[in-house]
């Protein structure tokens, strides 16, 4: 158990109730903590009980103060001010004047170069992959930190602005919970799904169907990846991922640039006899496919180090891995 141990069952038995859940079988589990956690960020009736369960977590409070700084805009000066270390105060402060520029789209006063060195590869890298604001992306295009900042920005100058429903919301939100369930912890996500998903093969008869419409090899990495990936070989090659996460696909084209990455949805212009046959196929076996706004949503999920978030896609599908339609 960690420090001020009854003080945390407590807050945790109290945030549970909050959020309408069983109380951890193992409170001492920080994994079951984290799932908990995950869940009340989803509730601003909860954030309460959530940020006096964090004050009695050392383990977990850092990675719920940094979540919370996106979640909890009108509250960010409590979440700032639970972190105890001079360093992580630091580091939360820095955090929380980054999502006020995200917020504006990064079109903030004294925009240009000398400014943009002062943003962090984080705060660079959501804008690029975010922001609408044109001078924000050519500027990111042309001094971005690293080269896959500057290709994101520069991929996405003169994008329309994409507006999501309230309906693909609810799709979202369900996604990011999915995610929570399989990982079991924000801070440190465990993947024994992966084993699980494998054992089960939950997707044996859809890719028996897919088989059906040409030759498909099995691309799976189970060391690497969080989906099975199969590449459906013809005329235009297609990648489809199938997550073990929960219900979800991606259909990706595999051809030559600059198609290749190329995310197919259904009803899209464009789209091939087969790549019709494998969305439908997809979605008749009850798969949700995300569209590319939607799959960019950052979740706080450190999989690639402490601190750190991920994509939907990422943590879908490729733990780690940009966007494909981006590279």
């Amino acid at each position: 158990m960690v420090a001020d141990s009854d003080s945390l069952v407590g807050a945790v038995t109290a945030l549970a109730g909050c959020v309408g859940v069983p109380v951890p079988a193992d409170p001492a589990d920080e994994h079951q903590r984290g799932r908990l956690y995950l869940l009340a960020m989803d509730r601003p009736e909860c954030h309460g009980r959530l940020l006096a369960a964090a004050a009695a977590d050392p383990v977990l409070m850092m990675t719920v103060v940094v979540a919370m700084l996106a979640v909890d805009r009108e509250g960010r000066d409590r979440w700032v001010a639970l972190a105890r270390e001079k360093t992580d105060r630091a580091y939360a402060s820095r955090r929380a004047a980054e999502h006020t520029i995200l917020e504006a789209c990064g079109d903030v006063p004294g925009l240009g170069p000398e400014l943009l060195a002062t943003w962090s590869d984080w705060l660079q890298r959501c804008l690029s992959e975010g922001s609408t604001v044109p001078a924000v992306l050519d500027l990111l295009a042309r001094h971005g930190r690293t080269r896959r900042i500057r290709n994101t920005a520069s991929s996405r100058i003169g994008a329309p602005p994409v507006r999501v429903s309230r309906s693909r919301q609810e799709v979202v939100t369900r996604c990011v919970e999915h995610v929570g369930t399989a990982y079991r912890s924000p801070v440190a996500p465990n993947r024994s799904f992966v084993t699980a998903a494998v054992d089960r093969l939950p997707y044996r008869d859809l890719c028996h169907e897919l088989a059906a419409l040409g030759r498909v090899a099995d691309d799976t990495d189970v060391n690497c990846d969080v989906s099975f990936t199969l590449v459906l070989h013809g005329p235009e090659p297609l990648m489809v991922r199938l997550s073990m996460v929960g219900p979800y696909a991606a259909v990706l084209h595999v051809g030559d640039a600059p198609a290749s990455g190329r995310l197919l949805l259904p009803r899209r212009r464009g789209n091939s006899e087969t790549a019709q046959h494998v969305l439908h196929l997809l979605t008749r076996h009850g798969l949700i496919l995300l569209d590319e706004g939607e799959l960019a949503t950052r979740v706080p999920l450190a999989l690639t180090g402490p601190g750190t978030d991920a994509t939907l896609y990422a943590a879908l599908f490729e733990p780690g891995a940009d966007l494909p339609w981006l590279r």
